[in-house]
């Protein structure tokens, strides 16, 4: 769970221990699931909210002096060059001036370099007939569409970065 990455293991124990012995959660066989004092306290509509706690990944708040302009993935901090992230947050870019870890907070000031921000995204489960769709048209290249210039420019850095891909065979990856 990535909440729990930052803290000490003494606290994890601590917190792992207490949940169980209060019936917040039960253990079988190494797992940990919602017990019946978890269910009652936190179940029903209130699970989802308890649960995004715990799974979702902890986003860093953007500030630039006093002004806190949003939140972003700490995966927009990863570049590929040397020198500080550039964010695009709100329309514009910031560069990345400082990042306190502990306290989850970016310091920013204003950039004139272009600015990207990623997002680790929900990893959802497309359908089959949708996956061969992409498929068929990473291996062809091009879509049966009229594309703006920016989507036809990406559509081809894409299907460069999988090359690979061959409609009529299989891929183990």
């Amino acid at each position: 769970m990535p909440a729990f990455a930052a803290m000490a293991r003494e606290h994890l124990d601590d917190i792992i221990e207490f949940m169980p012995s209060r019936a917040i959660l039960f253990e079988e066989e190494g797992m940990l699931s919602l017990g019946a004092e978890g269910e009652r306290a936190f179940g029903r509509r209130h699970f989802m909210e308890l649960m995004s706690a715990f799974t979702s990944t902890p986003l860093f708040t953007v500030r630039h002096g006093r002004a806190e302009l949003g939140f972003v993935d700490p995966l927009s901090f990863q570049v590929r060059r040397s020198g500080p992230a550039v964010l695009l947050l709100g329309g514009r870019s910031w560069e990345v001036s400082q990042v306190d870890w502990e306290r989850r907070v970016v310091y920013v000031k204003a950039a004139r370099e272009k600015g990207r921000s990623r997002w680790m995204g929900s990893r959802i489960p497309l359908r089959f007939e949708l996956c061969r769709a992409i498929r068929r048209v990473l291996d062809a290249g091009k879509l049966e569409l009229e594309l703006s210039s920016r989507a036809q420019g990406k559509l081809k850095e894409i299907c460069e970065d999988f090359s690979w891909i061959d409609a009529t065979a299989t891929a183990v990856i």
